[in-house]
């Protein structure tokens, strides 16, 4: 205003007059005029008042503010520095009249790198190392007391801005209400980037989608995230949401991302974290934690996989809900080991807590189980498996769902232990009773189908195994979908049969889009793809493209040393199988079904222990 004020008296207009009419002489005046607006970065300005109604003219805007852009004909989005430019502008303000060293310049680069190329960092950085000569041990200082020197005010500075980093950004927390502070402190407990919007909607959709009633919300840890983004109604709400997230753009504190992502500057990430009001006592990663468990509830492979490089770094806490689901993610994306680390200690402290004979003692136990199979430590399996189906006769009956599936994996871990007769015994039998109960097409009776099929073709009876496969994948392509985990499975144990039988084309023809989709639906790395790759390998194999096979069990052995470990059965079992590159042999642990549906896998759902 007083800037438009100044406009109206230098061009003739009597003191006293309005500064509006600055703003109407140069809406006025056509010619080629320039008007700078620096830093308009508050957006309760509605700057849209501020400029001249007009067609002529130069308007330059330059704000933090990204809702700005829709003043503009054209806007630029400045990111962090070129490395070079980077470079260059950090030593501008570090070096003055000075010839530098390689060895300093190396050293200059890595600042800066340290740095993110982030122009005012980099400008506060050159002031600190030119006014204390500390360019060779400034990322020392940096690594140890990285807080505090963010917050330097370096009065002495010839640079306006090389006032405090964290300054800047204090300023627009300042601004912020209680949910976008909220938001971002949950943000600051997950990787800076590519944070999903699905997991703030999942986990507010769960309170409701199970049915927690409120007492048991109140003990969730995440009880408080919720309450603040909810405004204490539990509820998910678009509209809500859009506003929280607007607001904090609105400052530059987080980007929209494709594919309904947010991101962080590494920067703003690292400001928040180093905020004393916002992390206190890992009480908010526990609560994170919390938060990000419920949105786990029974979720697809997709959304688990996205959430792995945010939960990487999550601890066992203890909190029942949380370390159960957390564990689940951990399993479902191949990382069996961490599963393992969840669920072990879980199970003792259920037991601990309620007893042996309680519904949520028996689940832990499943969990066990599934996790010591996966890593094939099939004796330590066999000691949880079979008290827990006598466990489960007992607390929930013979034929309930639980009871049968406990039987299924006990089935499942004597196979694997080359005990067949004690599987088939069980298998057998349960099929038929799965069926009665659930009929043909539920997915429990699927699963016991496809259990009995594995056990025929491990006794070499693969017309039989054939007879029940192939009509085991039509309905599960019909109920479940073509590229559901199950159906892939299916699918997996079909081609077994194939080439057991020496049908080795038919079995190509299924194996080759199935490697495809398992990269599609699980990724290169996780155990299921890798099991699809040793099966493709032994039909190159037995198709005599040893080329293709040798080049794939390279790449398999590599990739499971990274996933089971050196010592996982399956990585020595494939090594073995590399060394003769033209044997024919299989054994049934040389996958251990990683690929199958082999042992139970229940829905994820809330739980509170109290």
């Amino acid at each position: 205003m007083a800037s438009f004020y100044d406009i109206a008296i230098d061009n003739g207009m009597p003191e006293g007059t309005a500064w509006s009419s600055g703003l109407r002489w140069l809406a006025k005046n056509k010619e080629d005029w320039m008007l700078l607006y620096d830093n308009a970065d508050d957006p309760g300005i509605s700057l849209g008042n501020f400029l001249p109604s007009c067609n002529h003219g130069n308007i330059i805007i330059t704000t933090r503010n990204s809702h700005l852009q829709q003043l503009a004909l054209q806007s630029c989005e400045l990111r962090d520095m070129a490395e070079d430019d980077g470079i260059r502008l950090l030593l501008k303000h570090a070096i003055k009249g000075r010839e530098l060293t390689a060895e300093q310049k190396l050293e200059a680069a890595s600042i800066a790198q340290k740095l993110q190329y982030f122009a005012l960092a980099l400008v506060h950085a050159g002031a600190y190392i030119s006014q204390l000569n500390c360019l060779d041990s400034y990322l020392n200082i940096y690594e140890k007391h990285h807080s505090k020197l963010m917050s330097e005010n370096l009065l002495q500075s010839s640079d306006n801005y090389s006032i405090a980093v964290y300054a800047t950004w204090d300023l627009s927390w300042s601004q912020l209400n209680e949910e976008c502070r909220a938001l971002l402190g949950i943000c600051s407990c997950l990787h800076y980037e590519r944070i999903p919007r699905e997991i703030f909607q999942r986990a507010m959709e769960a309170l409701g989608k199970y049915k927690i009633p409120d007492d048991q919300i109140i003990k969730l840890k995440s009880y408080d995230l919720l309450r603040v983004l909810t405004a204490e109604t539990f509820k998910w709400d678009d509209f809500r949401m859009n506003h929280i997230i607007r607001s904090i753009t609105s400052y530059s504190l987080l980007t929209i991302d494709k594919n309904n992502t947010y991101s962080l500057h590494p920067l703003i990430f690292q400001w928040i974290r180093d905020r004393k009001d916002i992390i206190k006592n890992d009480t908010l990663i526990e609560q994170v934690q919390s938060f990000v468990a419920l949105a786990i509830s029974d979720a697809d492979i997709a959304f688990l996989q996205s959430l792995v490089p945010h939960c990487i770094n999550f601890p066992v806490t203890g909190d029942a809900q949380s370390d159960s689901n957390l564990g689940y993610l951990w399993h479902q994306c191949g990382y069996y080991i961490h599963s393992l680390v969840f669920w072990e200690p879980l199970l003792e402290k259920t037991r601990k807590k309620l007893g042996s004979s309680n519904v949520a003692t028996l689940n832990c136990m499943h969990d066990v189980i599934r996790s010591l199979v996966a890593l094939g430590k099939f004796e330590k399996a066999l000691q949880v498996a079979d008290p827990l189906v006598k466990m489960s006769e007992e607390l929930l009956g013979k034929l309930d769902l639980g009871t049968l599936e406990a039987m299924q994996n006990l089935a499942f871990i004597y196979s694997q232990l080359g005990n067949i007769s004690k599987a088939l015994e069980i298998e057998m039998p349960l099929l038929d009773t799965k069926q009665k109960l659930f009929g043909k097409q539920h997915p429990a009776t699927f699963e016991a189908t496809h259990n009995l099929a594995a056990r025929y073709c491990d006794l070499a009876k693969y017309i039989e195994a054939k007879e029940l496969a192939e009509p085991l994948v039509n309905l599960s392509r019909k109920v479940l979908g073509e590229k559901h985990p199950d159906t892939l499975s299916r699918l997996h144990l079909l081609g077994r049969i194939y080439w057991e039988m020496g049908n080795y084309n038919d079995a190509l023809e299924l194996a080759e889009p199935l490697l495809e989709t398992s990269r599609e639906i699980f990724g290169e790395q996780h155990p299921k793809t890798l099991s699809q790759m040793g099966q493709l390998r032994i039909i190159y194999s037995k198709l005599g493209q040893y080329g293709k096979a040798i080049e794939l069990s390279e790449s398999l052995i590599y990739l499971s040393k990274q996933t089971l470990g050196d010592n996982h059965p399956v990585t020595l079992m494939r090594q073995n199988i590399l060394t003769n590159t033209h044997s024919s042999s299989y054994s049934p642990g040389y996958c251990i079904d990683l690929y199958g549906s082999s042992y139970h896998f229940q829905l994820r759902k809330p739980v509170v222990i109290e």
